[in-house]
Protein backbone atom coordinates (compact mmCIF):
# COMPACT_ATOMS: atom_id res chain seq x y z
CA UNK A 1 0.00 0.00 0.00
CA UNK A 2 1.22 3.80 -0.53
CA UNK A 3 -0.16 7.18 -0.40
CA UNK A 4 0.07 9.23 -3.20
CA UNK A 5 -1.65 13.33 -2.79
CA UNK A 6 -1.44 14.62 -6.07
CA UNK A 7 -1.07 18.89 -5.72
CA UNK A 8 -4.84 19.28 -5.59
CA UNK A 9 -4.60 17.72 -2.52
CA UNK A 10 -6.87 14.98 -3.43
CA UNK A 11 -5.61 11.85 -1.10
CA UNK A 12 -5.74 8.40 -3.37
CA UNK A 13 -6.33 5.86 -0.93
CA UNK A 14 -6.66 2.05 -0.56
CA UNK A 15 -9.51 0.13 0.68
CA UNK A 16 -9.35 -0.44 5.00
CA UNK A 17 -7.28 2.32 6.19
CA UNK A 18 -7.94 6.09 5.80
CA UNK A 19 -11.61 7.29 5.71
CA UNK A 20 -12.62 10.46 4.79
CA UNK A 21 -15.59 12.27 3.05
CA UNK A 22 -15.91 9.78 -0.07
CA UNK A 23 -12.46 8.17 0.14
CA UNK A 24 -11.22 5.09 2.64
CA UNK A 25 -7.81 4.10 2.77
CA UNK A 26 -6.50 1.30 0.39
CA UNK A 27 -4.78 -5.69 4.61
CA UNK A 28 -8.68 -18.03 12.68
CA UNK A 29 -9.84 -20.65 13.69
CA UNK A 30 -11.36 -23.95 12.79
CA UNK A 31 -13.02 -27.20 14.58
CA UNK A 32 -11.20 -29.94 14.02
CA UNK A 33 -14.12 -33.66 13.17
CA UNK A 34 -12.90 -36.44 14.92
CA UNK A 35 -14.95 -38.65 12.53
CA UNK A 36 -12.57 -36.66 9.59
CA UNK A 37 -10.85 -40.41 9.25
CA UNK A 38 -13.87 -42.17 7.80
CA UNK A 39 -14.93 -39.71 5.49
CA UNK A 40 -13.70 -41.04 2.17
CA UNK A 41 -14.28 -37.38 1.05
CA UNK A 42 -12.20 -35.31 3.79
CA UNK A 43 -8.99 -34.61 3.10
CA UNK A 44 -6.55 -33.13 5.67
CA UNK A 45 -4.16 -30.32 4.92
CA UNK A 46 -2.01 -28.83 7.69
CA UNK A 47 -4.23 -30.39 10.55
CA UNK A 48 -6.99 -28.19 8.94
CA UNK A 49 -10.24 -30.62 7.93
CA UNK A 50 -12.59 -29.92 4.63
CA UNK A 51 -14.59 -31.37 2.90
CA UNK A 52 -15.04 -31.02 -0.98
CA UNK A 53 -18.02 -33.20 -1.63
CA UNK A 54 -20.21 -30.87 0.77
CA UNK A 55 -18.50 -27.93 -0.50
CA UNK A 56 -19.49 -28.47 -3.88
CA UNK A 57 -23.03 -29.02 -3.01
CA UNK A 58 -23.12 -25.31 -1.74
CA UNK A 59 -21.47 -23.78 -4.51
CA UNK A 60 -22.85 -25.39 -7.43
CA UNK A 61 -24.38 -22.41 -9.69
CA UNK A 62 -22.00 -19.78 -7.83
CA UNK A 63 -20.80 -16.73 -10.13
CA UNK A 64 -18.12 -15.91 -7.88
CA UNK A 65 -16.33 -17.63 -4.88
CA UNK A 66 -13.70 -15.83 -2.25
CA UNK A 67 -10.79 -17.17 -1.07
CA UNK A 68 -10.93 -19.18 2.47
CA UNK A 69 -9.94 -16.81 5.85
CA UNK A 70 -10.40 -18.04 8.91
CA UNK A 71 -12.26 -20.84 7.93
CA UNK A 72 -14.89 -19.28 6.09
CA UNK A 73 -15.05 -17.83 1.81
CA UNK A 74 -17.83 -16.00 1.03
CA UNK A 75 -19.73 -17.19 -2.18
CA UNK A 76 -22.39 -15.68 -4.37
CA UNK A 77 -25.44 -16.97 -5.74
CA UNK A 78 -28.79 -15.79 -7.44
CA UNK A 79 -27.15 -11.86 -6.96
CA UNK A 80 -26.55 -12.49 -2.97
CA UNK A 81 -23.42 -13.18 -1.54
CA UNK A 82 -23.06 -16.04 2.06
CA UNK A 83 -20.25 -17.56 3.96
CA UNK A 84 -19.05 -21.51 3.60
CA UNK A 85 -17.00 -23.18 5.89
CA UNK A 86 -14.30 -25.85 4.93
CA UNK A 87 -16.98 -28.49 5.78
CA UNK A 88 -19.11 -27.32 3.43
CA UNK A 89 -21.64 -25.74 6.27
CA UNK A 90 -23.42 -23.11 5.16
CA UNK A 91 -22.76 -20.03 7.84
CA UNK A 92 -24.76 -17.99 6.30
CA UNK A 93 -26.76 -17.99 3.39
CA UNK A 94 -27.01 -16.43 -0.30
CA UNK A 95 -29.11 -12.83 1.54
CA UNK A 96 -26.89 -10.28 1.68
CA UNK A 97 -25.94 -7.77 -1.01
CA UNK A 98 -22.19 -7.38 -0.60
CA UNK A 99 -20.01 -9.42 1.99
CA UNK A 100 -15.90 -8.98 3.05
CA UNK A 101 -13.68 -11.64 3.74
CA UNK A 102 -13.46 -12.10 7.96
CA UNK A 103 -11.30 -10.70 9.97
CA UNK A 104 -10.22 -10.65 13.59
CA UNK A 105 -13.75 -13.03 13.62
CA UNK A 106 -15.67 -10.90 12.02
CA UNK A 107 -17.10 -10.39 8.60
CA UNK A 108 -18.42 -6.55 6.82
CA UNK A 109 -22.14 -7.32 5.41
CA UNK A 110 -24.10 -5.22 3.70
CA UNK A 111 -27.57 -4.56 2.03
CA UNK A 112 -29.18 -1.98 0.32
CA UNK A 113 -31.35 1.00 1.45
CA UNK A 114 -34.49 2.38 0.47
CA UNK A 115 -32.52 4.55 -1.68
CA UNK A 116 -31.24 3.31 -4.74
CA UNK A 117 -27.66 4.56 -3.75
CA UNK A 118 -27.93 3.99 -0.29
CA UNK A 119 -26.39 0.63 1.50
CA UNK A 120 -26.16 -0.43 4.86
CA UNK A 121 -23.62 -2.25 6.93
CA UNK A 122 -23.25 -3.94 9.90
CA UNK A 123 -21.00 -7.32 11.13
CA UNK A 124 -21.52 -11.20 11.76
CA UNK A 125 -19.42 -13.26 13.78
CA UNK A 126 -17.90 -16.97 12.46
CA UNK A 127 -21.22 -18.54 13.11
CA UNK A 128 -23.10 -16.22 11.28
CA UNK A 129 -24.43 -13.80 13.78
CA UNK A 130 -25.18 -10.39 12.86
CA UNK A 131 -23.40 -9.20 16.40
CA UNK A 132 -23.04 -5.59 14.96
CA UNK A 133 -27.29 -5.08 13.43
CA UNK A 134 -26.80 -3.77 9.61
CA UNK A 135 -27.72 -0.01 10.70
CA UNK A 136 -24.45 2.03 9.62
CA UNK A 137 -24.16 3.83 6.55
CA UNK A 138 -21.39 1.95 3.93
CA UNK A 139 -18.73 4.15 3.21
CA UNK A 140 -18.65 5.07 -0.08
CA UNK A 141 -15.17 5.53 -2.02
CA UNK A 142 -13.65 6.05 -5.51
CA UNK A 143 -15.18 2.43 -6.82
CA UNK A 144 -17.71 1.85 -4.66
CA UNK A 145 -19.49 0.70 -1.47
CA UNK A 146 -16.07 0.00 0.64
CA UNK A 147 -15.67 -2.99 2.75
CA UNK A 148 -14.16 -1.79 6.34
CA UNK A 149 -12.50 -4.28 8.65
CA UNK A 150 -11.70 -4.48 12.35
CA UNK A 151 -8.03 -3.27 13.31
CA UNK A 152 -7.21 -4.00 16.82
CA UNK A 153 -10.40 -5.07 17.53
CA UNK A 154 -12.34 -1.58 16.64
CA UNK A 155 -13.83 -0.49 13.23
CA UNK A 156 -14.62 3.18 12.15
CA UNK A 157 -18.20 3.80 11.20
CA UNK A 158 -20.36 6.57 9.69
CA UNK A 159 -23.08 7.07 12.23
CA UNK A 160 -24.64 10.45 10.86
CA UNK A 161 -27.92 10.58 11.03
CA UNK A 162 -29.14 12.64 8.11
CA UNK A 163 -28.25 11.47 4.87
CA UNK A 164 -27.80 14.40 3.28
CA UNK A 165 -25.11 15.43 6.20
CA UNK A 166 -21.05 15.09 5.67
CA UNK A 167 -19.85 11.20 7.29
CA UNK A 168 -19.20 11.83 10.38
CA UNK A 169 -16.98 8.80 11.65
CA UNK A 170 -16.73 6.74 15.06
CA UNK A 171 -15.11 3.42 16.54
CA UNK A 172 -17.13 0.60 17.47
CA UNK A 173 -15.80 -2.85 19.04
CA UNK A 174 -16.58 -5.87 18.14
CA UNK A 175 -20.14 -6.44 19.97
CA UNK A 176 -21.20 -3.41 18.36
CA UNK A 177 -20.40 -1.11 20.94
CA UNK A 178 -19.78 2.48 20.18
CA UNK A 179 -16.85 3.44 21.83
CA UNK A 180 -15.36 6.05 21.17
CA UNK A 181 -18.34 8.74 19.38
CA UNK A 182 -18.99 10.24 16.56
CA UNK A 183 -16.59 13.37 15.51
CA UNK A 184 -14.31 12.79 12.95
CA UNK A 185 -14.64 13.61 9.56
CA UNK A 186 -11.38 11.23 8.71
CA UNK A 187 -10.22 8.12 10.34
CA UNK A 188 -7.75 5.88 9.92
CA UNK A 189 -7.70 2.03 11.22
CA UNK A 190 -5.84 1.38 14.16
CA UNK A 191 -2.30 0.28 14.49
CA UNK A 192 -0.20 -0.58 17.33
CA UNK A 193 -3.09 1.27 19.66
CA UNK A 194 -3.14 4.57 17.87
CA UNK A 195 -5.27 6.27 14.86
CA UNK A 196 -4.83 8.97 12.79
CA UNK A 197 -8.01 10.95 12.70
CA UNK A 198 -8.87 14.47 11.57
CA UNK A 199 -11.77 16.21 12.87
CA UNK A 200 -12.49 17.84 9.83
CA UNK A 201 -10.07 19.04 6.53
CA UNK A 202 -9.60 21.95 7.55
CA UNK A 203 -7.77 20.84 10.68
CA UNK A 204 -4.54 18.99 10.79
CA UNK A 205 -4.57 15.11 11.95
CA UNK A 206 -4.03 14.44 15.06
CA UNK A 207 -3.87 10.64 16.83
CA UNK A 208 -6.02 8.91 19.25
CA UNK A 209 -5.80 6.08 21.56
CA UNK A 210 -8.98 3.63 21.92
CA UNK A 211 -10.26 5.50 24.28
CA UNK A 212 -10.71 8.36 21.72
CA UNK A 213 -8.19 10.57 23.71
CA UNK A 214 -5.83 12.52 21.47
CA UNK A 215 -2.29 12.28 22.26
CA UNK A 216 0.14 14.56 22.86
CA UNK A 217 3.07 14.98 21.30
CA UNK A 218 5.32 14.20 24.68
CA UNK A 219 2.90 10.85 24.74
CA UNK A 220 3.70 9.92 21.26
CA UNK A 221 7.21 9.85 21.70
CA UNK A 222 6.78 6.74 22.99
CA UNK A 223 5.34 5.32 19.63
CA UNK A 224 7.77 4.86 16.68
CA UNK A 225 6.10 4.84 13.84
CA UNK A 226 7.06 7.53 10.95
CA UNK A 227 4.23 8.81 8.75
CA UNK A 228 4.90 11.00 5.35
CA UNK A 229 4.12 14.65 5.66
CA UNK A 230 3.52 17.81 3.22
CA UNK A 231 5.71 20.98 2.88
CA UNK A 232 4.55 22.67 -0.12
CA UNK A 233 3.92 20.36 -3.10
CA UNK A 234 6.60 18.04 -1.95
CA UNK A 235 6.74 15.15 0.94
CA UNK A 236 8.68 14.45 3.67
CA UNK A 237 9.13 11.63 6.41
CA UNK A 238 8.43 12.33 10.64
CA UNK A 239 7.90 10.78 13.97
CA UNK A 240 4.35 10.88 15.15
CA UNK A 241 5.92 13.46 17.61
CA UNK A 242 6.79 15.46 14.25
CA UNK A 243 10.96 14.77 14.25
CA UNK A 244 11.68 14.85 11.18
CA UNK A 245 13.45 12.30 9.65
CA UNK A 246 13.24 13.11 5.70
CA UNK A 247 12.74 16.88 4.88
CA UNK A 248 9.52 17.40 2.27
CA UNK A 249 11.92 16.85 -1.18
CA UNK A 250 10.22 14.19 -2.71
CA UNK A 251 7.24 14.18 -5.06
CA UNK A 252 6.23 10.41 -4.16
CA UNK A 253 6.94 8.45 -0.87
CA UNK A 254 5.35 5.02 0.16
CA UNK A 255 5.25 3.30 3.21
CA UNK A 256 8.16 1.57 4.87
CA UNK A 257 8.14 -1.76 3.85
CA UNK A 258 10.96 -4.24 5.64
CA UNK A 259 12.69 -0.99 6.82
CA UNK A 260 12.76 0.73 3.44
CA UNK A 261 10.45 3.17 2.18
CA UNK A 262 10.09 4.16 -1.49
CA UNK A 263 10.83 7.56 -2.79
CA UNK A 264 10.44 9.26 -5.84
CA UNK A 265 12.22 12.76 -7.67
CA UNK A 266 10.26 13.09 -11.26
CA UNK A 267 9.88 10.28 -12.40
CA UNK A 268 12.90 7.86 -11.29
CA UNK A 269 12.89 6.08 -7.62
CA UNK A 270 15.42 5.34 -5.04
CA UNK A 271 15.06 4.33 -1.39
CA UNK A 272 15.38 5.78 2.48
CA UNK A 273 15.85 3.93 5.59
CA UNK A 274 14.40 3.99 8.84
CA UNK A 275 16.96 6.98 9.42
CA UNK A 276 15.90 8.49 6.49
CA UNK A 277 19.32 7.68 4.83
CA UNK A 278 19.15 7.99 0.71
CA UNK A 279 20.47 4.44 0.69
CA UNK A 280 19.66 3.62 -2.56
CA UNK A 281 19.32 7.06 -5.41
CA UNK A 282 16.87 8.07 -7.32
CA UNK A 283 17.97 6.42 -10.83
CA UNK A 284 15.70 3.76 -11.45
CA UNK A 285 12.00 3.36 -13.06
CA UNK A 286 8.80 1.75 -11.87
CA UNK A 287 7.20 -0.94 -14.23
CA UNK A 288 4.33 1.19 -14.24
CA UNK A 289 6.85 3.79 -15.81
CA UNK A 290 7.37 1.34 -19.09
CA UNK A 291 3.10 -0.01 -18.63
CA UNK A 292 1.36 3.35 -18.68
CA UNK A 293 3.60 6.07 -19.64
CA UNK A 294 3.86 7.98 -16.46
CA UNK A 295 4.38 11.50 -17.33
CA UNK A 296 5.75 14.11 -14.83
CA UNK A 297 2.31 15.31 -14.18
CA UNK A 298 1.41 11.94 -12.75
CA UNK A 299 -1.76 10.10 -14.22
CA UNK A 300 -2.24 11.60 -17.88
CA UNK A 301 -1.38 9.25 -19.47
CA UNK A 302 -1.99 6.71 -16.91
CA UNK A 303 -2.26 5.27 -12.92
CA UNK A 304 0.09 7.14 -10.69
CA UNK A 305 3.13 5.79 -10.21
CA UNK A 306 3.77 3.41 -8.00
CA UNK A 307 7.28 1.36 -7.30
CA UNK A 308 7.73 -2.12 -5.86
CA UNK A 309 8.24 -2.57 -2.09
CA UNK A 310 11.07 -4.83 -0.67
CA UNK A 311 10.03 -8.12 -0.34
CA UNK A 312 12.36 -10.94 1.14
CA UNK A 313 15.36 -8.19 1.95
CA UNK A 314 15.03 -7.55 -2.29
CA UNK A 315 12.98 -4.98 -4.39
CA UNK A 316 12.43 -5.77 -7.88
CA UNK A 317 12.95 -2.21 -9.87
CA UNK A 318 13.83 -1.50 -13.39
CA UNK A 319 16.38 0.66 -15.36
CA UNK A 320 16.65 0.51 -18.95
CA UNK A 321 13.12 -0.89 -19.93
CA UNK A 322 14.96 -4.02 -17.94
CA UNK A 323 14.04 -5.66 -14.72
CA UNK A 324 16.24 -6.22 -11.75
CA UNK A 325 16.70 -6.92 -8.42
CA UNK A 326 18.22 -4.69 -5.30
CA UNK A 327 19.59 -5.33 -1.78
CA UNK A 328 18.97 -3.07 0.76
CA UNK A 329 22.30 -1.82 0.20
CA UNK A 330 21.63 -0.69 -2.63
CA UNK A 331 23.78 -3.13 -4.95
CA UNK A 332 22.48 -4.92 -7.81
CA UNK A 333 21.82 -8.72 -6.16
CA UNK A 334 19.93 -9.88 -9.32
CA UNK A 335 21.28 -8.50 -12.71
CA UNK A 336 18.96 -6.18 -14.95
CA UNK A 337 17.48 -8.96 -17.07
CA UNK A 338 14.56 -9.40 -17.77
CA UNK A 339 11.80 -8.19 -19.36
CA UNK A 340 9.25 -7.80 -16.27
CA UNK A 341 9.54 -9.14 -12.67
CA UNK A 342 7.38 -9.95 -10.00
CA UNK A 343 8.40 -9.63 -6.02
CA UNK A 344 10.03 -12.14 -4.04
CA UNK A 345 7.28 -14.72 -2.56
CA UNK A 346 8.79 -18.27 -0.35
CA UNK A 347 12.12 -17.59 -1.96
CA UNK A 348 11.22 -17.22 -5.44
CA UNK A 349 10.41 -14.61 -7.96
CA UNK A 350 8.73 -14.20 -11.30
CA UNK A 351 10.28 -13.35 -14.50
CA UNK A 352 9.64 -12.65 -17.90
CA UNK A 353 11.97 -13.33 -21.17
CA UNK A 354 10.62 -13.52 -24.70
CA UNK A 355 7.03 -13.07 -23.59
CA UNK A 356 6.92 -16.10 -21.14
CA UNK A 357 7.00 -16.68 -17.49
CA UNK A 358 9.14 -18.55 -14.96
CA UNK A 359 10.67 -18.72 -12.03
CA UNK A 360 14.31 -17.36 -10.33
CA UNK A 361 15.64 -18.03 -6.45
CA UNK A 362 17.15 -15.48 -4.99
CA UNK A 363 20.88 -16.33 -6.29
CA UNK A 364 19.35 -15.51 -9.80
CA UNK A 365 19.43 -18.97 -10.68
CA UNK A 366 16.41 -19.73 -13.07
CA UNK A 367 15.03 -22.60 -11.62
CA UNK A 368 11.81 -23.25 -13.58
CA UNK A 369 12.15 -22.32 -17.06
CA UNK A 370 10.30 -19.25 -18.65
CA UNK A 371 7.28 -21.05 -20.45
CA UNK A 372 3.91 -19.65 -18.73
CA UNK A 373 1.70 -17.40 -20.43
CA UNK A 374 0.48 -15.53 -17.31
CA UNK A 375 1.53 -16.28 -13.74
CA UNK A 376 1.06 -15.50 -9.71
CA UNK A 377 3.45 -15.79 -6.82
CA UNK A 378 3.90 -19.03 -4.74
CA UNK A 379 1.90 -18.99 -1.61
CA UNK A 380 1.41 -22.51 0.54
CA UNK A 381 4.61 -23.99 -2.09
CA UNK A 382 2.19 -23.91 -4.90
CA UNK A 383 1.63 -20.99 -7.64
CA UNK A 384 -1.09 -20.46 -10.46
CA UNK A 385 0.52 -20.65 -14.06
CA UNK A 386 -1.32 -20.30 -17.04
CA UNK A 387 -0.20 -22.46 -20.48
CA UNK A 388 -1.77 -23.25 -23.78
CA UNK A 389 -4.97 -21.57 -23.25
CA UNK A 390 -5.66 -23.51 -19.53
CA UNK A 391 -4.66 -22.90 -15.91
CA UNK A 392 -3.13 -25.07 -12.63
CA UNK A 393 -0.76 -24.63 -10.01
CA UNK A 394 3.18 -26.02 -10.08
CA UNK A 395 5.31 -26.88 -7.52
CA UNK A 396 8.75 -25.44 -6.55
CA UNK A 397 10.60 -28.07 -8.87
CA UNK A 398 8.32 -26.89 -11.57
CA UNK A 399 6.09 -30.16 -11.45
CA UNK A 400 2.70 -29.94 -12.29
CA UNK A 401 0.39 -30.47 -8.83
CA UNK A 402 -2.99 -29.62 -10.32
CA UNK A 403 -3.33 -30.39 -13.78
CA UNK A 404 -4.03 -27.80 -16.81
CA UNK A 405 -7.94 -28.10 -17.09
CA UNK A 406 -8.80 -24.93 -15.32
CA UNK A 407 -10.13 -21.99 -17.32
CA UNK A 408 -7.71 -19.27 -17.69
CA UNK A 409 -8.51 -15.85 -16.39
CA UNK A 410 -9.33 -12.94 -18.17
CA UNK A 411 -6.28 -10.78 -18.80
CA UNK A 412 -7.43 -8.30 -16.10
CA UNK A 413 -8.12 -11.05 -13.83
CA UNK A 414 -5.73 -12.43 -11.27
CA UNK A 415 -4.78 -16.01 -10.70
CA UNK A 416 -5.70 -17.29 -7.69
CA UNK A 417 -3.47 -18.52 -4.86
CA UNK A 418 -4.08 -20.97 -2.74
CA UNK A 419 -5.73 -19.50 1.06
CA UNK A 420 -6.10 -22.02 3.81
CA UNK A 421 -5.26 -25.73 1.71
CA UNK A 422 -7.88 -24.63 -0.99
CA UNK A 423 -7.61 -22.62 -4.56
CA UNK A 424 -10.38 -21.17 -6.22
CA UNK A 425 -11.06 -22.15 -9.78
CA UNK A 426 -13.19 -22.11 -13.03
CA UNK A 427 -13.96 -24.75 -15.28
CA UNK A 428 -15.87 -24.09 -18.70
CA UNK A 429 -16.96 -21.06 -16.64
CA UNK A 430 -18.49 -23.16 -13.43
CA UNK A 431 -16.52 -21.72 -10.07
CA UNK A 432 -15.43 -24.17 -7.35
CA UNK A 433 -12.34 -25.09 -5.46
CA UNK A 434 -9.51 -27.40 -5.93
CA UNK A 435 -7.04 -28.45 -3.26
CA UNK A 436 -3.05 -29.67 -2.95
CA UNK A 437 -3.59 -33.03 -4.39
CA UNK A 438 -5.28 -31.72 -7.31
CA UNK A 439 -8.63 -32.83 -6.17
CA UNK A 440 -11.78 -30.16 -6.76
CA UNK A 441 -15.69 -30.06 -6.21
CA UNK A 442 -15.64 -30.86 -9.85
CA UNK A 443 -14.68 -34.25 -8.69
CA UNK A 444 -18.46 -34.25 -7.42
CA UNK A 445 -20.71 -33.12 -9.17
Amino acid sequence: MYIVVAVCAVVLLGIGGFIGWKYLSKDRSFKKNADSKVLSNVHISRSEDYSLKKIAEVVKGCNNLGDFHEGRARFHKNEKSGFVDKMGNVIVPAKYYSVADFKEGRAWVANRGEELDEYWCGYIDLDGKEVVPIKYRAALGEGGYLEINFSEGLAAVDMRTNNHDSPVYGYIDKMGNEVIPAKFGYVEDFKNGIASVRFDFDNPAVYIDKTGKVLTAKELKSHHEIVTFWQGDKMGLKHLDGNVVVPGEYDIIQNYSEGMAAVCKGNRWGYVDSFGNNIIPCLYHSRLFYDNGVMDDWGEYGAPDEANDFHEGLVMIMKNGKAGFLDKQGKVAIPFLYERAKDFSEGFAAVKKAGKWGFINKEGKNVIPCQYDKVASFREGLVAVVKNGKSGYINTKGKEIVPFIYDKPEDWEPLHDFHEGLAVVRKNGACGYVDKKGKSTFDFI
